[in-house]
């Protein structure tokens, strides 16, 4: 069946339902056109009822429920009439407060598994602070090295101390050394 299309120009074109939906130029003016998408016939609409003003079925398109009781302020869900408290998320509708709910045991197997998962993430960041602790500090060469230092540092302290007080044994060698010297 073909479809008819208009142009901007105002050619009137009849093509063929293959190209609906597509772009095509104009054999007239060559600009491109859009063939419009081939509607389906029209169906005979529902009778509206007087509640909804003729949306019912976009509503019910779009997931939306026309609720004849109470609804629950906090996650929308109905309520059964004259109800104090939603079931579904604890929500008291008179003082406006959330009750925590009876946990099943999945529901506490859940928790407790992300609990163990937080505790495992925790241990590994403390291990890896750790590692990173034992590892700081000055190099084992540099530690060698002040030693050595302290080391030389001592023997000509003792040299000195020697000098100063003067040996003895070591004047009467001086002595001749000077002596032969001279």
């Amino acid at each position: 069946m073909p479809i008819a299309a208009t142009c901007a120009c105002g050619k009137k074109l009849q093509v063929k339902d293959e190209l609906a939906g597509k772009r095509v130029r104009c054999p007239n003016c060559k600009q491109p056109l859009t063939i419009p998408a081939n509607q389906p016939a029209p169906q005979p609409q529902a009778p509206a009822s007087p509640l909804g003003g003729g949306m019912d079925d976009l509503f019910e398109e779009e997931g939306f429920t026309q609720r004849q009781g109470a609804t629950c302020p906090n996650c929308t869900r109905e309520m059964k009439p004259g109800a104090i408290l939603c079931i579904e998320c604890g929500f008291n509708t008179q003082t406006g407060e959330m009750l925590a709910g009876h946990q099943t045991e999945a529901e506490r197997a859940i928790l407790g598994h992300s609990l163990l998962d937080k505790a495992q993430s925790d241990m590994a960041t403390d291990d890896e602070l750790q590692r990173k602790m034992q590892n700081a500090g000055m190099p084992w060469w540099v530690l060698l090295i002040m030693l050595l230092c302290l080391v030389g540092l001592a023997v000509m302290f003792v040299m000195g101390v020697n000098f100063i007080k003067g040996d003895p044994d070591e004047e009467a060698a001086v002595e001749q050394v000077l002596h032969i010297i001279s």
